[in-house]
């Protein structure tokens, strides 16, 4: 017999599409259950009560029946905890938004554990706060590739151990010395950026203002980031080509 309960809980508003009858269907990152899925009936009138709470990129209070085994709720209502204001009013930032909410809702739920909607909640308030967009992506890719079990090796070479290292190899899963750089026809890299490279894959989002300090641009370490992602998981999220697109003009 399927049990039911009154559930109370908060969440990240990732995605809101339209659904029928004037609903909306909407993909939440919750600490409890993961991602979830709800149907909110009349959000698209402009007398709905619930229209300016489950905007995307927002931490709101879902209230709805909670059924075990179900992915998807009709939603009951909803109040704000948290709305980023700048991730609608910056394209950089909104874009930067996108492609986390994009990864999240497509990689596997088993990598979705509690620490990600902490993850998350705190890379959209630096975002909101107007940090470097680049960075803060960078470090979201990192974890997220932790999360899944496909982090890059930064502490030596991968195919030998030695420490001393001048070049990534996404083929080989991290850094690797010079000597399998050239064997390989990878191109070296310089010191700071290794060194960049290493500290964003081992901080965490509350280190941000340590690691601001030591670099300008992390763009090269968000598409290396990427380049993980693919080769190890085969996801590539197009909101990645929308946020470099947006990056190329601003």
């Amino acid at each position: 017999m399927e049990t039911s309960m009154n559930d109370r809980v908060d969440g990240i508003v990732l995605k809101q599409s339209d659904y029928r009858d004037n609903a909306v269907l909407l993909q939440v990152l919750t600490k409890e259950y993961g991602l979830i899925s709800f149907t909110a009936k009349g959000a698209r009138k402009l007398t709905s009560h619930n229209a300016l709470h489950i905007m995307p990129y927002t931490i709101t209070e879902l209230l709805f029946d909670y059924r075990e085994g179900r992915t998807l709720f009709s939603l009951k209502s909803s109040r704000t905890r948290q709305m980023f204001r700048h991730l609608h009013g910056s394209l950089e930032a909104g874009a930067a938004a996108g492609v986390m909410g994009e990864i999240i809702t497509k990689i596997p739920e088993t990598a979705l554990e509690s620490d990600v909607y902490d993850l998350t909640a705190d890379a959209l308030g630096l975002l909101d706060s107007g940090a470097k967009s680049d960075l803060v992506l960078a470090v979201f890719l990192a974890k997220m590739l932790d999360s899944l079990g496909v982090a890059p090796q930064v502490d030596c070479c991968v195919v030998s151990g030695d420490t001393r290292v001048a070049a990534i190899s996404v083929q080989d899963g991290g850094f690797v010395n010079e000597a399998v750089a050239r064997s390989k026809g990878i191109p070296l890299s310089n010191v700071q950026d290794l060194r960049v490279f290493r500290l964003i894959n081992h901080a965490g989002m509350k280190d941000y203002d340590v690691l601001a300090q030591y670099t300008d641009d992390a763009l090269s370490h968000v598409r290396t980031l990427s380049s993980f992602l693919k080769e190890y998981t085969g996801l590539e999220p197009a909101s990645l080509q929308f946020y470099y697109s947006v990056r190329a003009i601003e």
